[in-house]
């Protein structure tokens, strides 16, 4: 998925949401539930509020926002929001921004 160069990538790595990138990546697994509360913890701030009104922030797309980049290039993609109960699932769709190589049935 990565479209930069290593220099993107290194941004993204210091960037505000470059701890939930190098965590995600650190995961094993193929599936990890997250409270916004966790989530928090990993980043070492607070969520936006929009995070926890719309649930547009929390999608897939790699064009749009530095905070789904940093889950979508870490080869994962979020499922399963519940915006009232503050959580996310996130699925594992890739390794270091290729495909997974046995995607979950």
């Amino acid at each position: 998925m990565f479209l930069g160069g290593k220099g993107e990538l290194r941004m993204l790595r210091r960037s505000k949401y470059g701890p939930l990138y190098e965590f995600l990546g650190s995961l094993e697994g193929r599936e990890r539930g997250m409270s916004f509360s966790e989530v928090e913890r990993v980043l070492g701030f607070g969520l936006p509020r929009s995070a926890r009104l719309y649930s547009a922030w929390w999608g897939n797309n790699l064009y749009r926002s530095r905070h789904s980049w940093a889950w979508l290039e870490a080869g994962w993609e979020t499922r399963d929001l519940d915006i009232a109960g503050e959580s996310v699932w996130f699925v594992r769709v890739g390794v270091g921004g290729r495909p997974y190589p046995n995607p979950p049935p």
